[in-house]
């Protein structure tokens, strides 16, 4: 159990390593290139919290659309039944 837990632990930490050492040779990659530039962020989005109503607004429809898009059809089929 406890190799078990070595091995696991082991992958874990190779894992997070690669990760981050292939999204810092992107970034590096990015800079490199010309013209490559942080795109401003509006002052409308900088000013708004972090869960403000517009990511709520986004949020709630992207939610109804995952749920229609999944229950939908049992919706309908049990609709048609009279259930």
């Amino acid at each position: 159990m406890n190799a078990w837990v070595a091995g696991a632990a082991a992958a874990g930490i190779s894992y997070v390593y690669t990760q981050r050492s292939m999204f810092q040779s992107t970034a590096q990659l990015l800079d490199s290139f010309p013209g490559s530039q942080q795109f401003p962020v509006s002052d409308e989005k900088a000013k708004e919290p972090l869960f403000g109503p517009t990511f709520r607004a986004e949020s709630i429809k992207k939610w109804n659309k995952g749920v229609e898009f999944v229950f939908g059809g049992i919706a309908s089929a049990l609709a048609k039944r009279g259930l």
